[in-house]
């Protein structure tokens, strides 16, 4: 009886294994995150290997329930990288924002439902 006890309290803190891509992705995605916004300036190369890194690391994910969400991450990071790459001098007091920061606004907010949605589904507690 204390041996599958023992064995208990060692495996019910490890995730299942389907999720361990999933926290690597989710580890990675904030470990660049911090990077990016530790720099003065971030530019266009920076949120490239962000979201190369994404998808590479969504590559891993061989659940196909999770592949399919962490894949949309990857691709939602690549079209923000994208989108960053295009983004204009910053306007001219008074003038109209361009496009490409409501592009990103908009790609910032289905990244972030992205992660969560991961998380859920793979908790790291």
């Amino acid at each position: 009886m204390i041996a599958v006890m023992a064995l208990f309290y060692v495996f019910r803190d490890k995730p299942p294994e389907e999720c361990e891509p999933v926290l690597e992705l989710l580890k990675y995605n904030q470990e660049q995150g911090q990077l990016i916004a530790d720099k003065p300036e971030a530019n266009a190369s920076d949120y490239r290997v962000w979201a190369d890194g994404l998808a590479d690391r969504s590559a891993k994910v061989a659940d196909p329930s999770l592949a399919v969400e962490a894949v949309k991450l990857a691709s939602l990071a690549g079209d923000f990288a994208s989108v960053y790459a295009k983004m204009p001098e910053p306007p001219a007091d008074g003038a109209e924002p361009p496009r490409e920061l409501f592009q990103m606004q908009m790609l910032d907010t289905q990244i972030r439902d992205q992660i969560a949605e991961l998380q859920r589904r793979c908790p790291t507690e």
